[in-house]
């Protein structure tokens, strides 16, 4: 397969293994192992406006800057103010599932090859909306882990969180349509993924999309740059 995800879900997992610390609570951990690759000032700011001593706070108050947080630019961003509650509600709402029990519980059955367990308790919370939780739903019917396989059930958990700005679960369905796995292969859809992908900081994603493009002629290429960016503007995700 072009675009092979055989141990994808295991190396994402195993990922998200928090780094150890004395000095930070689990939760204040685990929001910053979510964020720390984030190209988005709003998501720094929102750190700083939880956790206003926290231990990660001068280099959260630096990408906040460097991205363009409003924390950073006496409260605006452009024209639009941002208060300290709505940095609170970002910030709490990205923090719940990787702060969650179901979360921690069901890494802990993966990790044991417990993936039945995994995925019903990641499941409870995709239910419940979490982008996070969905992706990780997908991806184990992608792989076959704890439910048979099932590409098209793989494609509705990462379309549900790719709606929601996952960039993982965005990089998912290209692959999806790069293989041609339950759905028809198509590498301008699988193209317009990867870059949708890329654009919110998936490194792989931009791999895949160099990879998919030396396959592609210019004017395919170009329709499918155009299909991204709708889609991006459509979903408010540029």
């Amino acid at each position: 397969m072009l675009f092979r995800q055989s141990r994808f879900l295991l190396v994402f997992v195993t990922a998200l293994v928090l780094a150890p610390s004395a000095l930070a609570d689990r939760s204040e951990v685990v929001f910053w192992e979510s964020i720390t690759h984030s190209t988005d000032g709003e998501e720094y700011c929102a750190y700083i406006s939880v956790y206003p001593n926290g231990k990660f706070k001068a280099l959260a108050q630096l990408r906040a800057k460097k991205f363009g947080g409003s924390c950073s630019v006496a409260g605006t961003i452009g024209s639009q103010s941002i208060s300290p509650a709505q940095s609170v509600d970002k910030a709490k709402k990205m923090e719940s599932f990787f702060a969650s029990d179901n979360y921690f519980d069901g890494k802990v059955a993966f990790h044991a090859k417990n993936y039945k367990k995994a995925v019903q308790l990641w499941s409870a919370s995709a239910e419940q909306g979490y982008p996070e939780a969905q992706f990780l739903v997908g991806s184990m019917y992608n792989a076959g882990y704890g439910v048979p396989k099932d590409y098209e059930k793989a494609m509705h958990w990462f379309r549900k969180a790719a709606h929601q700005g996952d960039a993982q679960a965005q990089f998912g369905i290209g692959n999806l349509y790069g293989d041609g796995l339950g759905v028809e292969k198509n590498y301008i859809i699988a193209r317009m993924w990867f870059a949708i992908s890329a654009n919110g900081g998936n490194d792989r994603a931009e791999y895949n999309l160099k990879k998919v493009s030396q396959r592609m002629s210019a004017d395919d290429i170009a329709k499918s740059e155009k299909m991204a960016l709708d889609w991006m503007r459509e979903n408010n995700q540029l």
